[in-house]
């Protein structure tokens, strides 16, 4: 019970700080990204070029650095925990544009499961490249192979939604979702590029 209420003393805190840090305003997006991996595939490479860029990693760790919570094996206080650095995360998120990831050189770690959930929650799209079916789904909740995929929320609480890019006929995603060619040319790439940046601009939330 004291360790309950420490936690809780401290999410509370965590609260105010971030009230007064000025994270809990939602404000108008700044023309960033969070990235993970290289992300020097055909289509991530463009829309990371036009936009400053932070590792999943290093925000991660700026968060951290602002929630001294402590990590005492607890299960109670370890649940508290995860769940305050989320909400940090998505705070930030809503600020930046996308959070991009090359699934062919990035393997999901808890880490980047909690900033993906985070997305997701916040309304952020998730735009995936060299995607394996297995590797989405640890990241997401779902997935199917594809040359391209974005997943995004349109409403808090909402299901996710998926376009996917492919140059294989017969790809789907779950009930709902959108499929649309990948062309391997420049003036293919270009076209999913424009189609890509469509879908950023349609964040609700």
């Amino acid at each position: 019970m004291k360790d309950a209420f420490r936690i809780i003393r401290y999410v509370i805190a965590i609260v105010a700080a971030l009230t007064v840090g000025g994270l809990s305003q939602v404000s108008a997006r700044e023309g960033k990204i969070i990235t993970m991996g290289q992300t020097q595939s055909p289509v991530l490479k463009n829309i990371v070029a036009i936009r400053e860029k932070k590792g999943a990693k290093a925000l991660i760790q700026s968060i951290r650095a602002k929630l001294p919570l402590p990590n005492d094996g607890n299960k109670e206080a370890e649940t508290m925990r995860r769940k305050a650095e989320m909400d940090a995360i998505g705070h930030t998120l809503r600020k930046v544009d996308a959070v991009v990831v090359d699934l062919a050189e990035v393997t999901p770690t808890p880490d980047g499961i909690l900033v993906a959930k985070a997305a997701i929650k916040a309304g952020v799209p998730i735009v995936m490249e060299n995607v394996s079916g297995e590797k989405m789904v640890a990241l997401v909740g779902t997935g199917t192979d594809a040359d391209l995929v974005v997943a995004w929320s349109k409403a808090k609480g909402g299901p996710i939604q998926l376009t996917l890019w492919s140059d294989e006929p017969g790809v789907h995603g779950n009930p709902g979702s959108e499929t649309k060619n990948y062309i391997r040319d420049p003036k293919g790439f270009k076209q999913v590029i424009a189609e890509v940046e469509a879908i950023l601009e349609q964040r609700s939330f």
